[in-house]
């Protein structure tokens, strides 16, 4: 189950990272990359169905861990 949230988490885990290191000072890190899909991974995010409150969580991790384009 683990190599199926991988597999289905990570190109856009690493799309976002591109957009990141274009927009933030720091480069993303290997350790940050593996932060987010422990943390994405986890009991908290209830499988992240559609249309559940897991699916709503993963919403609302993902756009508040993208860093914001600079005013």
């Amino acid at each position: 189950m683990f190599r199926q949230l991988i597999r289905g988490i990570a190109p856009f885990l690493l799309a976002q990272a591109g957009m990141a290191l274009a927009q933030a000072d720091a480069p993303v890190t290997p350790a940050d990359m593996r932060r987010h899909i422990e943390i994405l991974a986890s009991d908290a995010f209830q499988g992240r169905a559609p249309a559940t409150e897991g699916e709503t969580r993963t919403i609302n991790y993902i756009a508040d861990a993208v860093p914001r384009p600079r005013a």
